[in-house]
């Protein structure tokens, strides 16, 4: 669960707040108040500048408001700014900022496809390939740094893995061969039919092989001391 920030006021719990008000707690302690208008449906916030919403058509007939579906729209908000969701996906989810501050989705386009994007200046940007798959890497401070992504081969079935950053630049690419990854390994393929395990390295984003490492640690060590 990430880091929000953020309360969602459903009651009227501090003086003049009403109940149809959202409450965004900034990081640097300073509030805003959102009105829930009546268009508004299912508000959900993802962080201090970013939230959305269904916003609800209504037409009247007779005596009765009718609302179907098609006039259910999904809206964006981003720094006060409305921007309307018009891209074609299963499902799209808040993952990071980028040191500029600017939201980072990643988008399930449909099944095994995803891609990130990225919402500046008003407008969602590509910023990375589709990929088979395209997963979060979480850390001890519960933020997203990295992603693991799978090629698409000739095929449309996935290939081998590389890891992005949060701006979609491969940070570690997919001539690395890696065929399967955990947080802090993978296995990486030498052959046809030779694979090996390694470790990564998330402050230099490089593939080591521990054992390697160890034995080159004790010959140096040795050569030291004699």
């Amino acid at each position: 669960m990430m880091n929000l920030w953020i309360l969602y006021i459903g009651l009227q719990i501090t003086s003049g707040l009403k109940k149809n008000e959202i409450i965004l707690i900034k990081k640097d302690g300073s509030l805003d108040i959102i009105e829930k208008l009546p268009n508004m449906r299912n508000v959900f916030v993802f962080d201090t500048n970013l939230y959305k919403y269904n916003n609800v058509i209504k037409e009247e007939e007779g005596n009765f408001a009718i609302i179907s579906d098609a006039e259910i729209e999904p809206i964006v908000v981003c720094e006060g700014e409305e921007i309307p969701f018009n891209i074609d996906c299963e499902w799209w989810d808040y993952i990071a900022s980028t040191d500029k501050g600017h939201p980072v989705i990643r988008i399930k386009i449909s099944e095994d496809r995803y891609k990130l994007m990225m919402i500046k200046n008003g407008t969602f940007i590509d910023i990375s390939d589709e990929y088979y798959e395209l997963d979060v890497v979480k850390f001890d401070d519960d933020k997203c740094r990295y992603l693991y992504a799978r090629e698409i081969r000739e095929n449309g079935q996935g290939g081998f893995y590389t890891i992005l950053n949060t701006e979609g630049e491969e940070v570690i690419t997919r001539e690395a061969k890696i065929v399967s990854i955990d947080d802090d390994s993978c296995t990486v393929r030498i052959d046809h039919d030779n694979e090996t395990e390694k470790s990564i390295n998330w402050f230099t984003l490089q593939l080591y092989d521990e054992e390697e490492l160890r034995e080159a640690f004790l010959k140096n060590l040795n050569s030291l001391r004699s």
